[in-house]
């Protein structure tokens, strides 16, 4: 497998990043796969406490919730599956602000990567639906309420998904300052897409906030993988 090679975007940071993928052949073994995109697309020497058996059991099609502090590597245990799994990976993420940190960060490393929200205009926002379509992408950063627009989720019914991460999980629980409505509807989008392998991400999560994750979108089975906090936020 190449390192990918990016091709420059236009201004507005919506560009569609052109990458060589893996082989259909170079899939397996899946930890020998994984090894290889995190070598040689991410530059990383090793992975990093639980990432390797989470991200081994996300690309084998298993559920997983994920409690790393900022900085933990967290984001690969979506990110690395989503490139070895055949299709593209929709991430729920509220903040406009972290879609773009992700989506430049990606597109350096030439990863096919778009994110799609307010922000954008309707010229751009169709740009990347029909990259959706044609199968052009490699990752989606969608904000949740546009995630489960009835048009969209026709759409991607229509389209192989690789994988559905849900970042900042912890929004789902109303005992939290970051609460946010839409992501207690993610379950209607869940049923449409059975057999999907779900991840779960946060910073910050107590007890009864990885109660609510786990329940409120129906993880119930999904593998458990975390990291101590130094603030010991997660416990």
């Amino acid at each position: 497998m190449q390192k990918p090679n990016g091709t420059p975007a236009p201004q507005g940071g919506v560009d569609v990043r052109v990458a060589n993928q893996v082989n259909e052949h170079e899939r397996a073994p899946l930890a020998k796969t994984a090894h290889r995109v995190l070598h040689e697309i991410f530059g990383l020497p090793g992975f990093r406490g639980e990432q390797e058996e989470i991200i081994k059991h996300v690309i084998a099609g298993g559920d997983a919730i994920v409690l790393m502090p900022t900085g933990g590597g967290k984001s690969l245990c979506y990110q690395i599956p989503a490139l070895c799994r055949p299709g593209v990976a929709l991430i729920v993420s509220p903040l406009i602000a972290l879609m773009r940190n992700q989506v430049d960060i990606l597109s350096q490393l030439g990863v096919r990567v778009a994110a799609l929200n307010s922000s954008l205009s309707g010229a751009e926002r169709a740009k990347i639906r029909s990259a959706l379509r044609n199968g052009r992408l490699d990752l989606l950063y969608v904000a949740p309420e546009r995630l489960l627009m009835p048009d969209f989720v026709a759409m991607l019914r229509e389209t192989e998904i690789a994988l559905i991460a849900i970042d900042e999980a912890h929004c789902v629980s109303q005992w939290g300052h970051d609460f946010r409505p839409e992501y207690l509807r993610l379950p209607e989008l869940f049923d449409n897409f059975p057999g999907v392998p779900r991840i779960a991400l946060t910073a910050t999560a107590d007890r009864q906030t990885r109660e609510d994750i786990r329940g409120r979108l129906k993880l119930d089975a999904a593998r458990l993988g975390r990291k101590a906090h130094p603030n010991e936020s997660v416990r």
